[in-house]
């Protein structure tokens, strides 16, 4: 998967301009016999060697081995017409293909186009059309650390459907692209795909793409129902309540190394965890039914997946190339991990069955909560020794290196927390027998703010002289709020505040200067939480 570059490289080596073709007669007479050939016949005859005999005229101008390809494809969809406004659109193509070929390179049998900073693989298809995929990208980010990367919906008027094979001629741009954003018309995508972007930490997906959503910067089918690609750059993850399905490649050699994946998921892809480096133990949610086909290959620090008793699918090499020391965690005899294991040579040890009860104080989507409220932990176990169950709870913030112990082995197995920080939780509980055997289990709970901060300016940009009203807004539902209002020179360090926390939710300012600002507007509700926007504001001579 990293022989990316050298691929590039071969397709440029190797490349012919189909301006050279055309000289030795590939293209001759690309399109001339084409452009009065009645569409309709094609769509309409059923003479099929007829049809075969115009489809040759049509795709006259395009290199042989393409035409090849494209007549094998008729023949494989039983001599089935194709449409004849995607013949339109194929000769378009190979007008565009004559008028502007020294921008094309055929090479080891594919066609390829360069585009602004882009190198694309072109696919024509007698029942797609023509579509683009990107195979390639060159411009320099020299000495930049935050690079967005924004993918072209059309290419030449060729809708890009793809990013098949992210390749960067620069090492820097590859190490530091923390965003990439894809356009509408992309088809066909999963992590394998960008899994070279190994720093990527949000993939954004514009919101008019009817196959695929981004849900925090991760990508998903459009239903939200199946996580398509997760960004390789991060570490941490909690998959939302609603998802079902682990798509195939969809953490393929990514940075995850601590994962959420909640009861309601049934199916983990192909390969969707295969090469994560960073993974040392998985635990498989009750859901799951069906594990794909190397779901774990080469993940060579994975020490330990634990396997409940529903799952009824592994497929082929799930567990190969992991850790020397690897070994199936089973939750009962005779289960169908515990035969996937002995048929395979695989170790497994016999582990209880755990499960850990969250409820929160008020109603959540999935594991998101509010800062200042509580959740509730209850452990159950069942298996091993049959009495004599101790418990310890312990928390770990995303931002801290230890855990800390909130309850010792006590008999005692439910335990109340309430969060003070913003952010990622671990949350870790040990189950110890009376045999004196240790198990423990973990899960995370994302804390947000109590409250969103919906506030907004009447204008983004001003005259000296004008006026620009704030208004502060919180998310609805929210009572007895008190705000405050703030403003600066962007190249000031202190803030002039306008308003110190109070009902009043309406100021309106007028800065002195024509130069850029910052607003910032603070809502504080009755429990003390404080919640903080900011927003720019030009002034203009």
């Amino acid at each position: 998967m990293k022989s990316s570059k050298k691929f590039i490289a071969r397709v440029l080596a190797g490349a012919l301009a189909i301006s050279m073709l055309a000289g030795a007669g590939v293209c001759a007479n690309a399109v001339e016999s084409a452009e009065n050939e009645d569409l309709a016949v094609i769509s309409e005859n059923n003479d099929i060697s007829a049809t075969q005999s115009r489809l040759s005229k049509l795709l006259n101008g395009l290199p042989k081995e393409i035409v090849k390809k494209m007549m094998a494809e008729f023949k494989e969809n039983g001599s089935e017409p194709p449409k004849a406004t995607v013949i339109q659109k194929i000769r378009n193509f190979i007008m565009d293909l004559k008028a502007k070929s020294d921008r094309f390179i055929f090479s080891h049998g594919e066609l390829y186009f360069k585009d602004s900073c882009y190198l694309f693989q072109v696919h024509i298809s007698l029942y797609k059309g023509v579509t683009a995929d990107v195979v390639g990208y060159y411009q320099s980010h020299y000495g930049e650390t935050n690079i967005t990367i924004d993918i072209p919906a059309y290419a030449m008027g060729i809708p890009v459907t793809k990013v098949s094979m992210f390749s960067e001629m620069d090492d820097e741009t590859t190490e530091n692209v923390r965003t990439i954003n894809l356009p509408a018309t992309i088809r066909e995508l999963d992590g394998q795909d960008l899994s070279e972007l190994y720093l990527l930490e949000n993939i954004n997906i514009d919101s008019e793409n009817p196959c695929f959503q981004s849900i925090d910067g991760v990508a998903f089918s459009k239903d939200g129902s199946t996580l398509v690609a997760f960004p390789a750059g991060r570490r941490k993850y909690s998959v939302p309540m609603e998802t079902t399905a682990i798509g195939d490649y969809a953490f393929f050699e990514s940075s995850i190394e601590s994962l959420f994946i909640s009861p309601e998921v049934t199916y983990i892809g192909e390969y969707a965890f295969s090469d994560c480096l960073c993974l040392e133990s998985f635990r498989i949610p009750y859901g799951v039914k069906s594990v794909g086909e190397g779901a774990f290959m080469y993940s060579t620090n994975l020490k330990t997946v634990y396997v409940p008793v529903n799952v009824k699918e592994i497929g082929t090499n799930a567990f190969y190339g992991v850790a020397e020391d690897f070994y199936i965690g089973i939750e009962s005899r005779n289960s169908y991990a515990e035969q996937y294991a002995l048929e395979n040579e695989i170790p497994c040890k016999y582990d209880l069955s755990m499960d850990l009860e969250k409820v929160f104080e008020e109603p959540v989507d999935d594991i998101n909560m509010k800062i200042g409220r509580t959740v509730t932990f209850t452990a159950k176990a069942d298996g091993g020794s049959e009495e004599g169950y101790k418990y310890s709870f312990l928390i770990k913030h995303e931002k801290d290196t230890k855990w800390t112990v909130k309850q010792g082995f006590k008999e005692n197995n439910v335990f109340t927390f309430k969060p003070t920080k913003l952010g990622l939780y671990d949350v870790c509980v040990k189950l110890k027998d009376s045999d004196g055997n240790i198990h423990k289990y973990y899960t995370n709970i994302l804390v947000n703010e109590a409250f969103r901060n919906y506030s907004k300016l009447s204008a983004h940009t001003i005259k000296k002289g004008q006026t620009v009203t704030v208004t502060g807004i919180a998310e609805e539902g929210v009572e007895n709020c008190t705000y405050a209002f703030y403003y600066k020179k962007v190249s000031d360090t202190k803030w002039t505040q306008k308003q110190g926390f109070a009902e009043n939710n309406v100021v309106t300012i007028k800065p002195a200067y024509a130069t850029d600002y910052q607003v910032c507007v603070k809502i504080k509700n009755a429990d003390g939480f404080v919640s903080k926007t900011y927003y720019d504001l030009k002034v203009t001579k």
